[in-house]
């Protein structure tokens, strides 16, 4: 099946260039293709996740091969404790 997202090129420059995008559960499933859209338009990506280290690791490898020079970041932990939320927008 092809869907409208397959049929665009990836935009290098990008809408979204010189912005950051703080994705939730950005490693897996719809926050994973979220995650890569965004990295599509440009955006450095902070991907976050709770569990599953190893997935979210393949993840990074993966995303991080498809957009060479571009800062994609993962953030370990529960986005609903308070110091976990302060600590992914300070780093």
């Amino acid at each position: 099946m092809t869907t409208a997202t397959d049929l665009q090129p990836p935009n290098l420059k990008g809408s979204l260039a010189d912005r950051v995008a703080l994705v939730t559960g950005g490693t897996r499933g719809i926050g994973a293709a979220i995650s890569r859209r965004l990295a599509d338009e440009g955006a450095e990506v902070a991907a976050g996740y709770w569990r599953h280290t190893e997935p979210a690791e393949k993840f990074l490898a993966s995303i991080t091969a498809e957009h060479p020079g571009r800062l994609i970041t993962l953030h370990h932990g529960n986005i609903g404790v308070a110091r976990t939320a302060a600590a992914w927008c300070t780093t």
